[in-house]
C-alpha cells in the first residue's frame, strides 16, 4: 500500500483502456477462450516489495460472481532510485511484507532505471504480468486458459 500514489504522475484511464483493448483483442484473437457470463480482472496493487509479482491461478476465483481475478503487485519504487518514485513515509509497509506470501506469487524482475516516468513502468508492468498469465495459464469456470508465447505479442512494447 502507498499514500497518494493513485493517479499522481499517470493517467489510470488511459492505461486501464490501452490494457482493456490488448486483452479483449487476445481473447477474441485465440479464437477458443470463451467467457461466457464470467469476468476477467487483472487487479494492480501498487505496494513496497523487491519485484513485480503475479498472483498464483489458485488464488482469485469466485464462482458465485463469476469472476476471476489476477493481481499483479506493482512495486513502488523510492524517490532516491529514480525521479518518478515515492518518498519513504509514502510507504505503509516495509519492502519485506510480502516474503512470507511468496508462495503465493510468481516473482518477475523489474528495473526502475528503464523508464523514465510511471505511466510507461506501471503500463510495461501490468502488460508483463498479464502475459505471464496467459502464458503460464490459468483456470476460468473450470476451463484452462493458457497461451502461446506469440499469441500474446499485443503485450510486447
Amino acid at each position: 500500500m502507498v499514500i497518494d500514489f493513485l493517479g499522481v504522475g499517470f493517467d489510470e484511464n488511459h492505461i486501464v483502456e490501452e490494457l482493456q483493448a490488448n486483452v479483449e483483442k487476445i481473447i477474441e484473437d485465440s479464437g477458443f477462450i470463451t467467457l461466457t457470463d464470467w469476468e476477467l480482472c487483472f487487479l494492480a496493487n501498487f505496494t513496497n516489495t523487491r519485484e513485480v509479482l503475479v498472483s498464483k491461478n489458485k488464488l482469485g476465483s469466485c464462482p458465485s460472481i463469476k469472476s476471476k481475478q489476477i493481481t499483479i503487485v506493482i512495486p513502488v519504487p523510492y524517490i532516491e532510485v529514480v525521479p518518478w518514485g515515492v518518498h519513504r513515509k509514502q510507504h505503509v509497509y516495509d519492502v519485506d511484507h510480502f516474503d512470507k506470501l511468496m508462495k503465493n506469487f510468481t516473482p518477475l524482475g523489474v528495473n526502475y532505471a528503464a523508464f523514465s516516468n510511471r505511466t510507461d513502468y506501471i503500463l510495461d508492468s501490468m502488460r508483463r504480468g498479464i502475459r505471464h498469465s496467459f502464458n503460464d495459464g490459468f483456470t476460468v469456470n473450470k476451463m484452462k486458459v493458457k497461451l502461446r508465447f506469440d499469441q500474446t505479442k499485443l503485450l510486447e512494447r
